[in-house]
């Protein structure tokens, strides 16, 4: 998980520890948002574990899960871009099948 989250943030231009903050501005929520969908998508931590490791409720989780789904569904460029976020993982990080989001 650390290594996800550590990965994507960089990826975004932020840190882990100003996505763990309570910061709401636009730029750190769409990242946070980002990094729990993608240590959803690529471990089988539940929304709880992925809630506890950012200090936020399971259902904020699921919410930002939505929102990434959504966007990937509704946009080809964002389902680039969050496909282009996940290059770079090692194989040891990601596992032999994915969940995905609901």
């Amino acid at each position: 998980a650390d290594a996800i989250a550590h990965h994507v943030a960089a990826r975004l231009g932020y840190s882990v520890t100003a996505l763990k903050h309570r910061d709401q501005s636009k730029g750190v929520s769409y990242a946070r948002k980002h990094v729990m969908w993608a240590m959803r998508v690529l471990t089988q931590m539940s929304y709880p574990e992925i809630g506890r490791f950012f200090g936020r409720d399971h259902t904020t989780v699921i919410a930002a899960c939505a929102f990434v789904d959504g966007l990937r569904s509704l946009y080809y460029e964002a389902r680039e871009r969050t496909d282009a976020l996940l290059t770079g993982l090692t194989s040891d990080v990601r596992p032999a099948f994915a969940v995905m989001c609901l």
